[in-house]
């Protein structure tokens, strides 16, 4: 393996592991570079900011607003800079969609909250799981192949 590469411990399951790299050579990658797929889901956290700015509208007024509809922006905004402090926060997102969709108190919004908190939900998993994310953003990807290490048992 190069320098700018070390590999994590395999998986006794699957006979996956970890191997990490820097960020330039994982933005160099054709699948670390900017996708389709992270626009999509910087547009899909810039309508959901937007709808929660408008929910918290009516509920709380402009403070409360601006808060509900601050994080998902962010995230948004750190999305397309492929920093990787996204994927973390869009778990915090993930939980605080999930929280308040089934706590059902100031976002009561039916059916929307439910769609909303599916769809992110699966764009969280997918940011955490998928192969372009891991590589973008977190500067990893899977190896499968057995031959690529120094036989650590």
């Amino acid at each position: 393996m190069s320098e700018d590469m070390h590999s994590g411990k395999r998986d006794k399951l699957t006979g996956e592991r970890w191997v990490y790299v820097s960020r330039n050579a994982a933005h160099n990658h054709a699948k670390g570079q900017m996708h389709w797929s992270f626009w999509l889901v910087a547009a899909w956290l810039a309508v959901s900011a937007v709808a929660k700015y408008r929910l918290g509208l009516e509920i709380s007024g402009v403070g409360f607003a601006i808060a509900a509809g601050f994080l998902p922006a962010f995230i948004a905004l750190l999305v397309l800079l492929r920093a990787p402090i996204a994927r973390i926060l869009l778990i915090a997102f993930g939980f605080f969609t999930i929280y308040v969709t089934v706590k059902g108190g100031a976002f009561d919004s039916g059916i929307a909250g439910l769609i909303d908190m599916l769809i992110t939900v699966s764009v969280t998993i997918w940011m955490w799981e998928g192969e372009r994310p891991n590589l973008a953003y977190g500067y990893r990807f899977r190896s499968r192949r057995w031959d690529d290490e120094n036989k650590d048992g």
